[in-house]
């Protein structure tokens, strides 16, 4: 492999990595960040904090080669450099005997310092100190050529059970490839602290209808603005707005008050809540006219009441509710 074929399989892994960790702990993560060619960085709503050496190799499954030691060395010796006091620290690999010993990880095993025999434990030991090792985590990540994210479309699709809908379920490689491409610019999104509810958003906009037809129908919207609405709401629900799973709780939130208030689905409810979302859509399109503006934000109450319990189930799983 060439140099530059490395650093790019480089940077696939620990996006591999970093959203692999992120959905281990998505119910406690508030966001996290990568930094270089290999460090993760999370922070919990507990005020927590984890950071993850991730390194890879081409070979993973190579006995007795010294860049497997190497690469366990190289991880241990950043996170015992780390000037920043964390919780918790994991090196992920997908190397499967990253002591380069007789000893094979399973894929996705996670070994706390406890659970190392005594040689394993007298290699960190001699690199980390103390206060780290014992919250020190070795993870092996399934990872190849081919397979650069298996693993992580199976943590996500045993997320997505939970939320009993099977087509969302069948979208998890989709929802892979839109965080990869589009949040995480195809591994180049550095030194920049992504928020969970961007994430948690993608998914949801895998669950709204693209297809406005039916609402503009609903709504009798005047035939001169149709195309643009039709643009700016896929537009909207493609953004890169975090603020928009909270827009989404709120207008749950009203809707299952007033449903439960009447004992059925509130009539005209869009007229009512329309303007729950009215300051997103005029954040995404400042520029965009009122009457477009008021028609967009209609449609939007729309389309998520229209999938309000399948919303609703993935904000309880990834605990994004209110």
């Amino acid at each position: 492999m060439s140099n530059i074929n490395a650093i790019i399989n480089g940077w696939t892994f620990q996006t591999a990595a970093g959203i692999y960790l992120f959905l281990k702990n998505i119910k406690d993560i508030s966001d996290f960040k990568f930094e270089g060619s290999d460090d993760l960085y999370y922070r919990f709503s507990s005020g927590k904090k984890l950071f993850a050496e991730a390194k890879a190799s081409e070979k993973p499954n190579d006995k007795l080669k010294r860049h497997l030691t190497y690469h366990l060395q190289g991880a241990l010796k950043k996170i015992e450099k780390s000037n920043n006091v964390q919780d918790e620290y994991v090196y992920i690999t997908n190397i499967s005997k990253p002591f380069n010993d007789d000893l094979s990880m399973i894929h996705d095993e996670t070994l706390n310092y406890n659970q190392l025999n005594k040689e394993q434990k007298k290699i960190v030991d001699t690199i980390v100190s103390k206060e780290k090792r014992d919250t020190l985590r070795i993870t092996n990540l399934k990872y190849s050529t081919g397979n650069e994210f298996l693993a992580v479309e199976n943590e996500l699709s045993s997320l997505l059970v939970q939320v009993d809908d099977a087509v969302l379920l069948y979208k998890a490689r989709e929802i892979i490839e839109i965080w990869f491409s589009k949040v995480f610019l195809n591994g180049n999104k550095k030194s920049e602290f992504i928020n969970k509810n961007l994430l948690v958003w993608k998914i949801v906009v895998c669950l709204l209808d693209n297809n406005v037809k039916d609402a503009i129908n609903k709504l009798d919207v005047p035939p001169h603005i149709e195309y643009t609405l039709n643009e700016k709401y896929n537009q909207f629900i493609m953004s890169e707005f975090e603020n928009n799973i909270n827009m989404i709780q709120k207008i749950s939130s009203q809707y299952y008050l007033d449903y439960h208030e009447h004992g059925s689905m509130p009539i005209d409810y869009e007229k009512n809540y329309y303007h729950l979302c009215e300051d997103e859509i005029r954040e995404a399109f400042p520029h965009l006219g009122e009457e477009e503006i008021v028609y967009l934000s209609k449609i939007v109450v729309i389309n998520i009441i229209k999938k309000s319990n399948t919303i609703d189930k993935v904000l309880k799983v990834t605990n994004c509710e209110n």
